[in-house]
């Protein structure tokens, strides 16, 4: 049975089908919008590197960048599949594979065997395409909203697939400490918020602070928040009034005032990430403070894109 699990039960296909029928309706990457850019991205357990899905082109870098390129052609690829190759966890669902047809050079097919699962197991938060150096997704500016609220775990592991879910996660929680702290902390030009319902509003300013005690925060960014030039050299011996600036700054009190209380913010933290449908006030809250945190969190971090285009 083990054996012949993702035959005899291919849940993916059959997940497929639903995405298809009450999502896409048989809509083909070709038919996705040029601008906003949409990049779906999945895991490649082959060559252990993403592929991605768009209106442009479907890829790994690897496979294109050898000296014998293997293309592909996903003008007629179901968005449906994408979707589900994103999001197909893995061990539970069937690897997603790349029929012949979808090859640029069908004489190729023999020459590689993706198999395609989630693209958090390389990529928890779809940033590294999006921050990658010669990536032709690349952003100047980059906003990540963190929907995960999976630690820390209250049930009981009561049997193998418990467990093997737990463990994906924990892999995907580390993955996402590691891109943390590459994406934001290592002097990249390019600006990163970083925003998680798991986070609380009134720990964004302290947590820029600490960021800059610890050398984590470009100069360029302390300036363009107009900081004393002592302040930025020693915050240490200034933490109250860098916090009440920033506070100024990010219009922190007006955005508190509005956000949801304590006790509708646990609530929205018992919210998983699979489709099962939430009610209204749930979905308004979920709205409402990831408004709030993305809003602290950008002023924060990423301040150009509100002043200069007045969002």
């Amino acid at each position: 049975m083990v054996k012949f699990q993702f035959k005899l039960f291919p849940v993916s296909e059959i997940i497929e089908k639903a995405y298809d029928e009450f999502f896409y309706s048989g809509k083909v990457l070709s038919q996705l919008c040029e601008k906003p850019e949409l990049a779906i991205g999945s895991t490649n357990l082959q060559t252990q590197r993403p592929f991605t899905f768009s209106k442009r082109k479907m890829e790994d870098s690897l496979y294109a960048h050898q000296n014998n390129p293997i293309l592909f052609d996903g003008s007629n690829f179901p968005i449906s599949r994408a979707v589900i190759a994103s999001s197909c966890v893995p061990f539970a669902f069937t690897p997603i594979s790349i029929d012949k047809k979808f090859y640029q050079n069908p004489e190729q097919y023999e020459d590689v065997d993706p198999k395609l699962v989630d693209g958090g197991v390389y990529d928890n938060q779809g940033a590294h395409k999006l921050t990658q150096k010669n990536s032709s997704y690349k952003c100047d500016v980059v906003i990540i909203s963190d929907a995960g609220n999976k630690l820390p775990f209250a049930k009981l592991y009561n049997n193998t697939f418990t467990l093997l879910l737990r463990t994906v996660d924990l892999f995907m929680v580390r993955i996402k400490h590691f891109q943390m702290i590459k994406n934001l902390y290592t002097g990249s030009d390019i600006a990163v918020s970083f925003q998680s319902i798991g986070w609380d509003l009134h720990a964004c300013i302290p947590g820029f602070y600490n960021n800059m005690v610890a050398g984590n925060i470009p100069k360029t960014l302390c300036q363009y928040h107009e900081m004393d030039e002592d302040w930025i050299k020693n915050p240490k011996n200034h933490k109250n009034k860098i916090m009440e600036h920033l506070e100024t700054r990010c219009s922190y009190k007006t955005i508190k005032d509005s956000s949801i209380s304590p006790e509708r913010l646990n609530n929205i933290r018992t919210v998983g990430t699979n489709l099962t449908p939430i009610n209204k006030e749930l979905a308004c809250d979920l709205m409402s403070y990831a408004e709030s945190i993305t809003e602290v969190q950008v002023r924060l971090y990423c301040p150009e894109i509100i002043e200069n285009h007045a969002i």
